[in-house]
């Protein structure tokens, strides 16, 4: 009898040995992933999937760096082990027998979840897992990448995590920055950002993502032999910078044209159907697209027409077309095909200070009831913002605050899609602090805003982060004080009874001095400072070479704290913009050199 209940017993305890490290989430446990710079752990990942193992082994470059512990990737073909991180769909899964039921994981969603001391990084798909490595190295291993050029690794040889259970779907499906640093591939990756034009043959949007009639039917070769291609304007009279969307043969050239384009990049999905640019209204008034127009109540109703027609030629892509300027305006009674994806580009002329779901200006008031409009008529719908100063890149810009609640918002709505317009061109108003703090929101809407832009300004400047964060208050507060919009064609001159005036400048130079000298002694984080301080900077500028022209004597710089002259100031400018090859500084003003020569003839 003894004998019978020792088995028993035996095979019990065995049991429950097995259940303890394979099926149950131990959440008191602690796991050491490293111990005094050694790991057991192995890092498992399918070869079959080239670019989930070479994030796999990005990751264990990242522990190494971290604790000096080599943790080996190795394909799933091997026997399992208890310490283990498993990344996205592989064998070991199964054979380790872990209780989670990866039929209801949907796209988009990323698992991290420990049992016992197994680690599981699951992504429905290659792109969700590799989402949820790093999201795993920057929530749980303390890294982060705030620009292209800084990367915040710990030190630390043990690395000991408590147990896991966090699963998460971002709001945003689609999470596009256009801003210098967020085209490094890693920083893409770390920050979990997508990018409409990056990936060769491979990339999501074809050749065409925004306006794109002149792209497919070029007014040079068309216009002269084929006239009714073309709109025809209030007069009468036919126009090359618009096409006729109600002609059939121009249809019939433009499925030909696009066919043949779509060619050259055959694995993107979504490929562009739209007007191009106009800055006053030039879309077609023929007959049939007056009907149509008028019928509907906005030009969009011909061109939705047209674009509808387009995507039934193509079933298997997206076709997209832009609600934005003159299109804005949701039709009556025409739907989008279900291949359709309408991006609403409205918010480019809207006051940028203000959020847009709370805001009562007339503009932004019209702006929602169009975007809901939309969202009324089908589910496809991506959101095309812009936050930045387009004609003066180098105009501080003070609008950060907004943008939470603006994607905040947008998520409400139930977007999916959102691609943020920022600076393309390296430099402008601090735009690493932007687009970090934009991949963030991006990612989840609704973090602690004041905690991530210090985490940010703490790491990235130092000491001085303090003073940059003052500066952000004041000049966002002194904005908001002089009800002056914010648009993204602002001249210095607009806001210089504002939030840019003499002794607002005055006020912010010297909350910069104070950044300098908290840093004097890091090279690096200085550097940093005044490649901030290029937007004061060229405010103050801007504001003395308006003062110079206007009391024609030259005006020194604005509560610099050596006093500098302009000149000097303008030299200090120049060098630093050169040391970073920032190059373009505003639409009328191409090239820091044109810049530095026009200035000189104002002020001597």
């Amino acid at each position: 009898m003894k004998t019978k209940y020792a088995s028993l017993t035996c095979c019990i305890l065995s049991t429950i040995i097995f259940l303890f490290f394979f099926n149950i989430d131990c959440t008191g446990q602690s796991i050491a992933l490293t111990s005094n710079g050694t790991s057991s752990y192995k890092i498992i990942a399918s070869r079959q999937s080239s670019s989930t193992y070479a994030t796999a082994q990005s990751l264990s470059n990242f522990i190494k760096q971290i604790s000096g512990a080599t943790v080996p990737v190795s394909d799933d073909d091997i026997q399992p082990q208890e310490k283990e991180i498993i990344i996205g769909n592989n064998k070991h899964i199964n054979a380790l027998h872990l209780n989670i039921d990866l039929s209801k994981v949907k796209d988009n969603e990323c698992i991290i979840k420990t049992f016992g001391n197994t680690i599981l990084l699951y992504g429905r798909n290659d792109s969700d897992a590799i989402d949820c490595v790093y999201w795993f190295l920057q929530k749980y291993l303390g890294c982060n990448m705030l620009s292209s050029e800084v990367t915040i690794v710990p030190n630390t040889k043990n690395i000991t995590l408590t147990a896991i259970n966090d699963d998460y779907t971002p709001p945003f499906t689609y999470r596009d920055l256009y801003y210098k640093d967020t085209y490094d591939s890693m920083y893409t990756k770390f920050n979990r950002i997508d990018h409409f034009d990056a990936g060769g043959q491979n990339r999501k949007w074809g050749e065409i993502w925004s306006a794109s009639f002149n792209y497919v039917i070029p007014a040079k070769k068309y216009f002269s032999t084929h006239p009714e291609y073309f709109a025809l304007n209030e007069k009468g009279k036919r126009i090359p910078n618009q096409l006729n969307v109600s002609d059939e043969g121009m249809f019939n050239e433009y499925i030909k044209n696009f066919t043949n384009l779509m060619k050259r990049y055959p694995n993107s999905k979504i490929w562009s159907v739209a007007p191009n640019d106009a800055s006053v209204p030039n879309y077609c008034h023929c007959p049939q697209c007056e009907t149509i127009n008028k019928r509907e109540g906005t030009p969009m109703g011909a061109l939705l027409t047209f674009v509808n027609k387009v995507a039934a030629k193509f079933p298997d892509k997206i076709i997209t077309t832009q609600a934005y300027m003159f299109y804005e305006e949701p039709p009556k009674t025409i739907k989008p095909a279900p291949n359709v994806l309408i991006v609403e580009a409205g918010s480019y002329l809207l006051n940028h200070a203000v959020p847009y779901e709370t805001s009562n200006e007339p503009d932004v008031v019209t702006y929602r009831r169009r975007l809901e409009g939309w969202l009324a008529l089908t589910d496809k719908v991506r959101i095309w913002d812009y936050v930045t100063n387009y004609f003066y890149l180098m105009c501080p810009f003070p609008n950060l605050e907004v943008q939470q609640k603006n994607l905040q918002y947008f998520a409400r709505l139930g977007i999916k899609d959102v691609f943020i317009q920022g600076n393309i061109a390296k430099g402008g108003d601090m735009s690493e602090l932007r687009a970090w703090l934009l991949a963030r929101l991006l990612w989840n809407p609704n973090i602690n805003y004041d905690n991530t832009m210090d985490y940010f300004l703490n790491h990235y400047y130092g000491k001085a982060g303090p003073f940059i964060k003052e500066y952000i208050s004041l000049s966002t507060s002194s904005l908001l004080k002089s009800g002056i919009p914010l648009t993204v064609h602002d001249s210095v001159s607009k806001h210089s009874t504002g939030f840019l005036s003499s002794n607002s400048l005055a006020q912010y130079n010297q909350i910069f001095d104070n950044a300098e000298k908290a840093v004097k002694d890091n090279p690096g984080q200085l550097d940093r400072v005044k490649t901030a301080r290029l937007s004061l900077m060229y405010a103050t500028l801007e504001t003395n070479k308006a003062l110079t022209a206007k009391n024609k004597s030259n005006v020194s710089a604005l509560s610099s704290a050596d006093n500098k002259s302009m000149q000097d100031l303008l030299e200090e400018f120049v060098q630093i913009c050169k040391k970073h090859n920032i190059v373009v500084l505003s639409k009328d003003t191409p090239t820091v050199e044109s810049y530095q020569a026009d200035f000189s003839k104002h002020v001597k």
